[in-house]
């Protein structure tokens, strides 16, 4: 990633240089153009003023009349005297003494005269200087001599250093000469009026376009101050993000507390839970001993009845040939047998044990729909957590997928003079200002970006904190009704094995139990794992996200500096070229430090560019391994998912086994009513047999007094035939 964005700057900072190279030279170029149109425009201007000039000093000429005997170099002296302030000696002293006139007298002339006077070059220029001390130029000195009022003097040529310029003696053809030239001139005048109309007219329009381009100037000046109040603001809301960020981290923490407190709370009651159910499973073995022992007392008392059947049926035999006998005794002895008769004993079976064993059956039903809602949950939360890991898996090969560009090739940046204009300097103006608009466009959009992975980033843990609450609410009403459903909790049993898959066959074993437990436990850390995976995936993010917004912060920071850097050598070069003369060691030397600070600023860039190559080998490494740990973890995931999917098909056969045992159990408590009542009624036949038993006795003394007594045998014999007879309906009766 570092590498990427060390390219895109190196990138950045190429387009930034290419394009100052490219304004550099344009405004050379304009300025350059500037430059020519004026030196022509201060060029035609100098050759008409000129023009003028040659013909006012050929007016003057034609009105000079020519005298003989003149000395001339005294009228010059006198002349250049009144025009620099100097004395006639002075002046004198600077000339040539020596005058060289071949003429020849004629009156009126013939031919034109001719007289050369020649002074000394550097006298003349000292002669003809200013009060300030520094020299004229020849244009000036010419225009100087030609103002002076010269005397009538019989010159023909009169030379003046540095200009040439010679002055004809009257002639009427010089005459016709000279109004041809001034017709020529006046030409000439009228074309220069008519370029500096056009000149005029032109100056016009640039100020037009100035007067917009400074408009438009003040309007992007506004756009940024509006940019920078847009920044201020988002900068506020982030600081708010990042506070309302560390609130609900905080939050999220005492929330993570909580659910610790709430599993170890869940833990305890689970061991409660199990100890109680293996309580359950004693009590319920313990019932069916009691039931198989009940069992074999039943087969043992239908053993000893069919005896005493025997014995009945034999006695109520006797007892039909006695009914006659017996039938008086038996109103007088109905009411004893009523209250010698035993009351019924209760059974040894209780009630309440079946009620037990019916609350325990419900309460396993209610649990087996817990773990259905549980293992659905699970289920979702697995989907979620794919489909996280897989749109995850897909960002991660997308960045991956990105190739390194090149950084282009540098080019090398001239050192060439600075001197801009009014309008060049606007025109940069211009341009900085709309680069420094689209850098802060950027920066607002990667804050946009930002604040959007925070939004996302929050409502995540806001789902997840619904999800823990919910969990939470969930645990709490379990706690509840474990509470009121179980009361005290037992001794606690942790750390139990896992079973092999045969047992776990088995209809309602311990083994079962625990396994359950074990993927409980399980399904816990997968969730605290998965819950953490997202936690980091979001902070990643987070942390992509700003650094994005500080590398274009830190490439603003760069341009910024370099327009400083490149704004003060432009001044440093107008102030080298303001100058007139300069040494040019001077200049090689200061040359030689910019070179020097430059050479040591791209060695600090270097050693941050590695620094930088350091730090974006370190992040690709923890990259690779961050990238390893996530496959390992969808390793895990897919395991994890395999071995839910197992436990999902065990207990869709637990549940059907456990329907098996519903119907077993209720079979098997339509037996226990049905020997209930068989019981109840051995009970009843015990007692009767009992009576029976009593009933014979007495009926053998009877039979042993009715032999020593004859008188009265007669008697008791007919009461105790009736006795044997109601004895005999109420056995029938009861045996019906």
């Amino acid at each position: 990633m570092l590498q990427d964005i060390h390219a895109d700057i190196k990138e950045h900072i190429n387009r930034v240089e290419e394009k100052v190279d490219k304004e550099i030279t344009e405004k050379k170029v304009e300025e350059m153009d500037y430059r020519l149109t004026r030196f022509d425009k201060n060029q035609e201007g100098a050759n008409v003023l000129w023009e003028m000039e040659r013909s006012e000093f050929y007016l003057k000429l034609q009105n000079i009349e020519e005298e003989k005997g003149e000395n001339l170099a005294e009228k010059i002296a006198e002349i250049l005297s009144v025009a620099t302030k100097m004395s006639k000696e002075y002046i004198l002293g600077r000339m040539d003494e020596t005058f060289r006139a071949p003429f020849r007298l004629r009156w009126p002339p013939v031919a034109p005269c001719q007289q050369e006077l020649c002074f000394d070059g550097r006298g003349l220029q000292e002669a003809v200087a200013t009060k300030n001390g520094t020299l004229m130029s020849d244009f000036e000195l010419a225009t100087l001599i030609l103002d002076m009022p010269i005397p009538a003097m019989p010159i023909s040529a009169m030379p003046i250093p540095g200009m040439n310029i010679v002055i004809l003696s009257c002639n009427s053809a010089a005459i016709d000469s000279i109004a041809i030239v001034f017709q020529n001139l006046e030409l000439a005048l009228r074309e220069a009026r008519g370029q500096v109309e056009v000149l005029h007219n032109r100056c016009d329009d640039l100020a037009s376009q100035l007067v917009i381009k400074q408009t438009e100037l003040t309007q992007k000046d506004l756009d940024v101050a509006r940019a920078k109040k847009e920044l201020q603001e988002l900068q506020n809301l982030y600081k708010q993000n990042t506070e309302h960020a560390a609130q609900q981290a905080e939050l999220i923490q005492q929330l993570q507390a909580l659910n610790t407190d709430t599993q170890k709370v869940l833990r305890t009651q689970e061991d409660a839970h199990t100890a109680e159910t293996i309580s359950y499973q004693k009590l319920y073995n313990e019932l069916t001993i009691c039931f198989e022992k009940l069992k074999a007392s039943e087969v043992q008392l239908r053993q000893n009845q069919v005896p005493l059947q025997d014995k009945l049926f034999e006695k109520e035999q006797h007892i039909i040939q006695l009914e006659k006998q017996l039938h008086e005794a038996f109103c007088s002895a109905s009411s004893l047998s009523y209250q010698t008769y035993p009351e019924p004993r209760k059974g040894e079976f209780q009630q309440y044990s079946l009620t037990e064993l019916k609350y325990f059956v419900m309460s396993q039903k209610t649990e087996i729909q817990h773990l259905q809602k549980k293992l659905k949950r699970t289920n979702r939360s697995l989907a979620n957590h794919s489909l996280c890991s897989r749109d995850c898996l897909d960002c991660i090969s997308t960045r991956a997928g990105k190739k390194y560009k090149k950084p282009p090739v540098k080019r090398s940046r001239s050192l060439s003079p600075k001197s801009f204009l009014k309008e060049s300097e606007e025109l940069r103006k211009l341009k900085i200002a709309e680069g420094k608009i689209e850098n802060l466009e950027k920066a607002l959009q990667l804050k946009i970006q930002e604040n959007d992975e925070l939004r996302q980033a929050h409502e995540k843990r806001k789902k997840r904190l619904q999800m823990l609450q919910i969990n939470y609410s969930t645990v709490k009403n379990q706690l509840k009704e474990l509470d009121e459903d179980y009361g005290k909790p037992g001794n606690s049993k942790n750390g139990k094995e896992r079973s092999d898959p045969q047992h776990l066959r088995q209809e309602n074993s311990d083994a079962v139990w625990n396994e359950l437990a074990y993927f409980k436990k399980e399904h816990k850390k997968l969730l605290v794992e998965n819950l953490n995976l997202e936690e980091e995936l979001d902070q990643m993010k987070v942390h992509a996200s700003r650094d994005k917004a500080t590398i274009q912060e830190l490439n603003m920071c760069l341009q910024q500096e370099r327009e400083e850097l490149l704004y003060k050598l432009g001044e440093e070069d107008e102030v080298n070229h303001s100058t007139p003369k300069k040494n040019v060691k001077e200049i090689s030397a200061q040359t030689l430090q910019k070179i020097s600070q430059l050479e040591r600023r791209i060695m600090g860039f270097e050693k941050e560019s590695k620094k930088l190559k350091e730090i974006n080998k370190g992040l690709v490494k923890d990259k690779s391994e961050l990238k390893l740990l996530l496959k390992k973890h969808t390793g895990d995931a897919e395991d994890r998912e395999k071995e839910l999917k197992i436990l999902v098909e065990k207990i869709t056969e637990a549940k059907k086994d456990k329907s098996k045992l519903q119907l077993i159990i209720d079979e098997l408590e339509k037996e226990v009513t049905s020997l209930k009542r068989q019981v109840a009624e051995g009970n009843l036949l015990k007692n009767e047999n009992v009576d029976l038993l009593i009933q014979v006795k007495q009926l053998q003394s009877l039979w042993d007094k009715a032999k020593t007594v004859n008188s009265k045998a007669t008697v008791e014999a007919a009461c105790g035939q009736c006795r044997c007879k109601n004895i005999g309906v109420n056995v029938k009766s009861s045996m019906a």
